[in-house]
């Protein structure tokens, strides 16, 4: 019995430090994506109106490289509970080495806590292509943002407002699905992350209303409560963010690791050792890009 008791005691206690290894993480995570996304936070704190779009838009592209940064963390940290970083981190200790066009792991494989310097080695790491993808997805969402001001001063226009306001929506959500895409991909091009970030946006859409109502949910909070909202929820709700993209974008992941034809890439990815697609590059990846757009 005592040997019983002492086990449920320890089986509690390793519960336990789980638990608060992974909120501490998550506090961790979110105040260094505070501080990486610090321009979009700063003009949305003193402005407070979307009729500021020009700065909004300028904020969110200098704020995609922490966004990217966040998203690495995410990805492999391993207190987190992600079943892609537990496989990652199984097979990095068997000695398994993904290919050079898949991002190595961001975070130490056995550092449950890391996230500072994670992140910000990150941050670097991910800065020009983030900026890349931030730009292009922001000339668009300024174009649908400034149609939409013209819209709203014609009789008729006030038509439109809505659908330009979806679209919107959808680039935004686009960028965050590319930024996971840049994470994951080192050697993409910028094109083909793009083109697979507007399409696999329209995939599994409905997470495109759990990414808004978290991020809505953010800035809400930003606007009504900075500080708290900043120093407790950041980490959560951009995990949720994250996920969200993530799982718009597994579908892509899956589909190129079966094209590579490698088994424990498979593995990775989808958790089982399926074969590989046949005929080598007619998977379900032939839907959005070759793997020539990933792999250089």
């Amino acid at each position: 019995m005592a040997a019983a008791s002492n086990g449920k005691n320890h089986n509690l206690g390793e519960a336990f430090g789980l638990i608060a290894n992974s909120v501490y993480v998550l506090l961790m995570a979110g105040w260094c994506i505070f501080v990486g996304i610090i321009p979009l936070i700063a003009i949305w704190v003193v402005v407070q109106n979307l009729d500021y779009y020009p700065a909004l838009t300028l904020a969110l592209v200098l704020s995609s490289p922490g966004i990217a940064a966040g998203f690495a963390l995410f990805r492999d940290q391993p207190t987190l509970f992600g079943r892609a970083s537990k496989r990652r981190v199984r097979m990095l200790n068997e000695g398994y080495r993904p290919p050079d066009w898949i991002a190595g792991p961001y975070v130490p494989p056995d550092d449950s806590a890391a996230c500072i310097r994670p992140y910000f080695r990150a941050f670097i790491r991910l800065l020009p292509r983030a900026i890349v993808q931030g730009a292009i997805y922001g000339f668009f969402i300024f174009a649908f943002s400034y149609s939409m001001q013209i819209m709203m001063k014609l009789g008729f226009g006030a038509l439109m407002v809505p659908v330009l306001s979806i679209c919107i929506i959808f680039l935004i959500q686009s960028l965050l699905v590319s930024l996971v895409l840049v994470v994951e991909y080192p050697n993409a091009k910028w094109y083909a992350v793009v083109k697979n970030g507007v399409l696999l946006s329209a995939r599994r859409i409905y997470m495109i209303v759990i990414s808004g109502i978290a991020v809505f949910g953010y800035f809400w909070g930003m606007a009504s409560s900075p500080i708290i909202t900043g120093l407790l929820f950041t980490g959560i709700i951009w995990y949720i963010v994250w996920a969200s993209a993530r799982w718009q974008a597994d579908v892509l992941f899956e589909a190129l690791a079966r094209e590579s034809g490698d088994k424990k890439l498979i593995e990775l990815y989808t958790g089982d050792s399926e074969k590989p697609a046949n005929g080598g590059g007619g998977g379900m990846s032939g839907l959005f890009s070759s793997m020539s757009d990933y792999r250089q």
